[in-house]
């Protein structure tokens, strides 16, 4: 057993010594073969050493500045390193030392094309190492002022930025923004870089003397300077230099300390760095870490390019800024007014306005374009209402007309002698009306027509049933009209009654041709309203849609892109109802690709929107048919099924439609409770859908010499449409089938 556990300890330390092995030769390698598809040209090493810890926030900040500027410089053909410095924390007197032998052994292979040392213990370090570690490496330095003497001994190969460190500005802001302030109490901790903060600050204060009093507070315990921060004089300021070691020996980051004396003080508290501004101070002219590292990667690149460090010189650096947290002014009740121009103010809340201008620009816009949407819809419903009152006035003017039309009547026996007539105005007749009376048939009418009413007379006593006759007649250039009605007169007596139609038809046949006008205008109002809102309501609506959609994609908050998403959906709904609004005005499709696939459109259509099942039943191939029969029974169809919907309670319907010899037959049937009362009712009352009902039906179709028909009962209503063909049609179909057998 003890056998078995050494060769298995042996075992593990061979496996970790292959593994170290292979791990060292893989290190090698990668370091001194460039991978198979990588580019050949030389990466630039970088090298950066802090002389602080990497989670002070100005580090941090310089960190990802410098790199991100050396490489969008170097096109991200960049090899970049970075070491940090611990100075402060360190109780070793051979530190610096260390840190050389563990730099030497890390970079031992590698060659570095610039070496760039921020701080002063990084300047130190690098003046007194940088020789030995990384020879004829270039250096380009990022200083701290006043404070970095190291940097004279670099050599003629380096060069840097040297910040102005500027205390003293913040003190001008301080006076504009709080006139009556009387002490300044400066707070400062016990590191030797704290101290050299301080005196920096009481060198530059020494300026407002007799203006301002000082009072330091420095190397405090930081319970003690909590303390004393919470029970200042009110015409007092705090201005806080740094704290990263307090009086009881604690190491402190500056930020931390800020930010628990901040909610204790009882008068504003002021700063000279940006990192601070959103941690407690109301503000100053601050020291940006992130200004500063754009102009030291900016020299870095220049150096890295060719250029000679002793020719460049050591660089001035401005990097202060008028900043000022627009939560510390309502905090301390300052008003905005008195931060002076050119300053900048962070953090602001955004106002109504701003925080919701997208959700109130979208309302707006909605309800502009609902205000667009039902002017159009008013404006036509006013072209609608129009037409049924011009179309009413028609119907008004006509029965007027008819009934001021002259009553010429003859009332004559079977044998053809006249019994009586009866004439408003007697002059029109060809026999006097005294000798009227006891005339025969012959000499009271042309001719011609007696003998074509003696021949219907006749026709009426053999099948002893009554029967009428309508005969025209060319009399001086014009067309009279003439109509016979044989009537019992008792027992099996006949009486002809034959009266003077011209006016009566004159009058209808100008109705008709002004119905015929009026539904033109109307089918042609229809095709422009529905060109206007497909070729002009609905493309605007698409447009904002797709901006709607670009404004979503541009990265807005949550809540401005959810409005948005809400706008976008109802564009669309808009979008679509307009479209279908559009189409049933008067559809593209039913000119395109004729009646039977409109049919069929209008009807899947109709049983989405109203649940009704409609089916469509086409045994024979109907189109092409003219354009004015397709359009008028495409209307016939909307109308019927519209009715049916509202009406007949049905949830089913059929339309068929068959193209016979010589006439089209169009059915529309339905099994709903039919229409109450008589057809006729229904025609006098109407059934609008769209302005037109069963009366609007019955006159397109006369107006083309068709017919409608209406059977209704408690099983359901069939609407049948007869049409008659064009003779071409008719001789076209006939070519067809002939040359089909």
């Amino acid at each position: 057993m003890k056998r078995w556990h050494a060769f298995q300890k042996f075992r593990i330390r061979n496996s970790l010594g292959t593994a170290l092995l292979l791990i060292r030769l893989t290190c090698l390698l990668h370091g001194l073969v460039t991978p198979a598809g990588a580019s050949g040209e030389a990466q630039t090493r970088v090298l950066t050493i802090y002389g602080m810890r990497k989670d002070i926030p100005a580090i941090e900040i310089i960190e990802k500045v410098l790199r991100k500027g050396l490489s969008d410089g170097l096109t991200g053909n960049l090899d970049h390193y970075s070491e940090y410095m611990d100075v402060p924390r360190s109780t070793r007197p051979d530190y610096q030392e260390a840190l050389r032998d563990f730099l030497r052994r890390k970079y031992e292979h590698q060659e570095f094309n610039l070496i760039i040392p921020v701080g002063e213990t990084a300047i130190e370090f690098v003046a007194q190492y940088g020789a030995e570690l990384f020879p004829g490496s270039p250096v380009v330095f990022l200083g701290s002022g006043e404070r970095e003497t190291a940097a004279l001994h670099l050599g003629p190969n380096a060069t840097g930025v040297s910040p102005e460190m500027d205390m003293k500005s913040t003190l001008d802001l301080v006076l504009e923004l709080q006139p009556g302030t009387k002490r300044v109490v400066v707070f400062s901790g016990a590191s030797e870089l704290d101290r050299y903060y301080e005196r920096l600050a009481r060198r530059q204060f020494q300026e407002f003397d007799g203006r301002l009093a000082f009072t330091y507070l420095c190397g405090l315990p930081l319970e003690d300077a909590l303390k004393a921060a919470a029970n200042l004089p009110h015409d007092s300021i705090i201005y806080f230099l740094t704290i990263s070691e307090d009086g009881a020996g604690r190491r402190l980051i500056p930020r931390e300390a800020l930010e628990k004396m901040a909610p204790l003080a009882n008068v504003p508290m002021y700063g000279w760095i940006e990192t601070e501004l959103d941690h407690g101070v109301l503000g100053g002219s601050l020291f940006s870490p992130e200004a500063l590292a754009h102009q030291l990667a900016e020299l870095a690149l220049r150096v890295l390019r060719g250029e000679k460090p002793h020719d460049i010189g050591i660089i001035k650096g401005k990097a202060n800024i008028n900043l000022v947290d627009w939560r510390q002014l309502q905090r301390w009740g300052i008003s905005e007014k008195k931060v002076p121009t050119g300053s900048v103010v962070r953090f602001k809340e955004p106002s109504f306005w701003e925080r919701y201008k997208w959700h109130i620009s979208g309302v707006l816009a909605l309800c502009v374009l609902e205000a667009l949407l039902i002017s159009l819809l008013l404006v036509e419903r006013a072209k609608v209402q129009r037409s049924t009152a011009a179309l009413h006035e028609s119907e008004e003017r006509s029965r007027a007309i008819l009934q001021a039309i002259p009553d010429l009547m003859y009332l004559f026996r079977a044998d053809g002698v006249c019994l009586d007539f009866r004439a408003k105005n007697p002059g029109e007749l060809w026999v006097p009306p005294e000798k009227l009376i006891g005339k025969n048939m012959r000499e009271v009418l042309p001719s011609e027509l007696a003998e074509e009413f003696t021949r219907c007379f006749r026709r009426a006593l053999e099948a002893n049933r009554p029967q009428s006759l309508e005969y025209n007649l060319e009399i001086d250039g014009e067309v009279h009209y003439y109509e016979a009605r044989t009537v019992r007169s008792g027992g099996d007596k006949l009486l002809t009654i034959v009266r003077d139609v011209t006016s009566w038809r004159r009058a209808e046949k100008e109705s008709q041709q002004l119905s015929t006008r009026l539904f033109g205008l109307q089918d042609s109002e229809r095709q422009r309203i529905s060109r206007e809102l497909h070729d002009v309501t609905a493309q605007n609506l698409f447009v904002i849609t797709i901006n709607l959609a670009r404004l979503r994609q541009s990265g807005v908050a949550p809540e401005i892109e959810k409005t948005l998403a809400e706008c976008q959906t109802l564009c669309e709904q808009s979008l679509q109802e307009i479209r279908t609004i559009s189409y049933r005005l008067q559809p593209p499709m039913l000119d395109q690709a004729g009646l039977v696939p409109a049919v069929q459109w209008f009807i899947d259509g109709f049983s989405k929107r109203s649940g009704m099942d409609v089916g469509l039943v086409v045994p024979h191939e109907i189109d092409p048919l003219p354009k004015e029969i397709g359009v008028n029974l495409f209307h016939v169809i909307q109308e019927s099924l519209a009715n049916a919907q509202r009406h007949s309670g049905s949830s089913t319907a059929t339309v068929r439609l068959e193209r016979q010899a010589t006439q089209i037959v169009l059915q529309i049937k339905d099994q709903g409770r039919g229409i109450p009362g008589n057809p006729a009712t229904a025609e006098r009352d109407g059934v609008e859908s769209g302005g037109v009902g069963i009366r609007g039906m019955k006159e397109r179709l006369r107006q083309l010499g068709g017919r409608l028909e209406i059977e209704s009962s408690e099983q359901g209503t069939t609407v049948l449409a007869i049409l008659p063909l064009p003779a071409q049609q008719i001789l076209s179909m006939s070519a067809g089938q002939g040359q089909g057998s």
